[in-house]
């Protein structure tokens, strides 16, 4: 159609150009019988005037006339001017070199210097399709912005389309992606906000997100009283049965302990014990973080270490009270006369028990004895294996000092071997008993 216009706007300009020097000869296609013109319009224009100068004028008016009404050469040019200078800057923009239409929004991006252009908005270049400024681009996380495909979504960039960000929020002050919890540019009143379920909220006050931490978590105190930050919420704290206070002192008062990570009532009987280990009502103390009764043998030691029944001991080591001349939790300890001693060794009290006295000592009195010793008032027995035993005659225990009865040259002789005395002349550990000397030679 192009090539059609520029040849019929070459063709008038010709056109014209003949009538106004009424010479048609560059229109004739040759010459017959002497070169005279083959053109028909010159014959009949001479025929039709009849005569040189109405001939040349009815000539020059026919031919001018059917010029400018068929084809006028103003007529072609200026069609074929104006067509050319329409078509051609937008065929220029809008065609791709294969024809088709390219650059606009959802079209193909226009080929540039190798790469793609597009007449607004961004040539995505993992489509090299055009799309709109502020529309997501095919790659993840990306969005058209000032002529390119750049990153979004993430904390710190700028939003993606339809002001989203992948985890977080949009922060509408900035455009750009904060993560929940982290404090957003504050309203146009000056409110502290912060996102929370993808959008940024005002924060702080009862019922409201947390605040970002170093914004304050949540008000110190509103009409709701004081105020904890739990799951992400500002809630009441403090009083009986709300959530403990972070901040402060856990709990509204004394009379109330944190247990649980709830305000609740201590100090009586079965209930938790109060800050600092204490209990409030009479007779009670705190064993294991709960007010038992106390005092009695068996039971936690009241305040001071003291116990209700006469003669009992409080076991430090075990915060419990213990009958008198009952074992301690220490080993080789025994409650006497109110508090936990030693026993067992030599000298010291007789433990409870079995084992009264340690390394085969006995308890005479109730007071120990070495083995081997003598044990007072019993007319010369001797501490032997853990009993005050008669001592000296033959194959009795020795005495103290390893001695046996009998006089010179008759005397007893104590076997080191078995701690008995053996009858002089016996084969003895050591040798033969001496009758002489008492000893195994």
């Amino acid at each position: 159609m192009r090539a059609f216009r520029i040849a019929a706007a070459v063709f008038g300009a010709g056109l014209a150009l003949a009538a106004c020097t009424s010479d048609f000869s560059q229109f004739s296609a040759g010459t017959e019988d002497g070169g005279g013109p083959l053109d028909g319009t010159m014959a009949e224009s001479s025929a039709d005037s009849g005569g040189g100068n109405d001939g040349a004028d009815t000539g020059g008016d026919s031919t001018i006339a059917e010029a400018s009404t068929d084809s006028g050469a103003a007529d072609v040019a200026s069609d074929g001017r104006g067509d050319a200078m329409a078509d051609a800057p937008s065929d220029a923009l809008a065609d791709a070199p294969d024809g088709s239409a390219c650059g606009a929004t959802n079209l193909v991006c226009c080929p540039h210097d190798g790469g793609g252009t597009c007449s607004t908005g961004c040539c995505d270049p993992g489509t090299n399709h055009c799309v709109g400024d502020g529309i997501d681009c095919q790659t993840a996380n990306t969005i058209c912005k000032s002529g390119g495909c750049i990153a979004c979504g993430v904390s710190g960039d700028i939003c993606c389309a339809n002001a989203t960000c992948p985890s977080g929020c949009c922060d509408p002050s900035s455009g750009k992606c904060v993560d929940t919890g982290v404090a957003c540019a504050n309203s146009d009143a000056g409110a502290v906000t912060v996102c929370s379920s993808t959008a940024c909220k005002a924060c702080g006050d009862n019922s409201q997100p947390c605040c970002e931490s170093d914004a304050g978590g949540c008000s110190s105190s509103t009409d709701a009283g004081t105020l904890a930050c739990v799951s992400g919420s500002c809630t009441a704290c403090g009083a009986s049965g709300e959530t403990c206070c972070t901040s402060g002192n856990a709990c509204a008062n004394a009379a109330l302990v944190c247990s649980g990570g709830s305000c609740t009532a201590c100090g009586g009987s079965g209930d938790p014990c109060c800050t600092g280990n204490m209990c409030t009502g009479s007779g009670l103390s705190c064993v294991g973080g709960t007010c038992s009764a106390c005092g009695g043998t068996g039971q936690a030691c009241c305040a001071g270490n003291s116990c209700t029944t006469s003669g009992d001991c409080c076991d430090m080591a075990a915060n419990k009270c213990v009958g008198n001349n009952a074992a301690c939790s220490t080993a080789n300890t025994i409650c006497s006369s109110g508090t936990c001693q030693s026993c067992g060794g030599s000298g010291n009290l007789c433990c409870a028990g079995a084992t009264q006295c340690l390394s085969g000592g006995c308890c005479h009195a109730n007071s120990c004895l070495a083995q081997g010793t003598t044990c007072p008032g019993t007319g010369g027995d001797v501490c032997s294996g853990g009993l005050c035993q008669q001592c000296g005659k033959l194959t009795q225990v020795c005495c103290a000092g390893s001695t046996c009865a009998g006089v010179s040259p008759n005397k007893g002789c104590c076997n080191p071997g078995t701690n008995t005395c053996l009858a002089p002349g016996t084969a003895c550990s050591g040798g033969t008993c001496s009758g002489n000397t008492g000893k195994c030679m």
